[in-house]
């Protein structure tokens, strides 16, 4: 399998969202935006990068549901490869929904928890976790995979991402993970994606003469 022309990755754009969660040290990262924020969009992108620069590492990218995964996350990530021509350098094996890069060892797997398996017991433990729509979950499926992030690694930390939209203070996400050791929370805004098309943003800002509540 030949290796992806640099020049390819060279030209991808990225938002401070990317950057953000690519620089933390934290263990467990909440990102909290609304829609055109670019979170999800930075967090596959993230994941994509690790995919072809580190080595030895297993991936879970994971939602409620595997039809939601499927026209989310799945979707965006693999949209991602053809866009950027790096679907050609990956194995994707459409059966068990899990992508393979030989030549680093690495595996990303998709599911979500309505099927009746799921790779939730990873041999060795998994590198990275992505929840998609996060707050779907329970405070007990976040302890599961949290303790699914156990790789061992000599010099990359492992990390789990969680993925929403912004929520009221009641939840498991404010009141169990905010303010905890080894958390960060990255808020983000239509402001922080200048990719996004001018007219969607500001129809976004909109909102907030027409309706302050949704805007929220």
């Amino acid at each position: 399998m030949t290796q992806p022309s640099e020049e390819v990755v060279k030209r991808i754009g990225y938002t401070n969202v990317f950057a953000r969660n690519r620089d933390s040290r934290a263990r467990t990262l909440v990102n909290i935006g609304g829609s055109g924020s670019s979170k999800s969009h930075s967090i596959a992108q993230l994941q994509i990068e690790k995919f072809f620069t580190e080595s030895d590492k297993q991936f879970i990218i994971v939602r409620k549901t595997m039809p939601a995964l499927r026209r989310s996350s799945y979707a965006l990530v693999v949209g991602l490869l053809k866009e950027y021509g790096l679907y050609d350098h990956v194995e994707h094996n459409k059966t068990d929904n899990v992508l393979h890069r030989p030549a680093r060892n690495n595996a990303m797997w998709f599911f979500g928890l309505d099927e009746p398996s799921n790779a939730k017991s990873l041999a060795g433990g998994a590198s990275y976790v992505w929840m998609e729509e996060a707050d779907e979950f329970t405070f007990e499926d976040f302890l599961a995979f949290r303790l699914q992030v156990r790789r061992r690694t000599e010099k990359e930390l492992n990390h789990i991402y969680l993925s929403l939209n912004p929520i009221d203070d009641s939840g498991w996400i404010p009141t169990k993970l905010v303010g905890q050791e080894d958390v960060e929370v990255i808020h983000s805004t239509i402001d922080d994606n200048p990719f996004a098309e001018a007219a969607y943003a500001q129809s976004l800002k909109k909102l907030y003469s027409e309706d302050e509540n949704y805007y929220r």
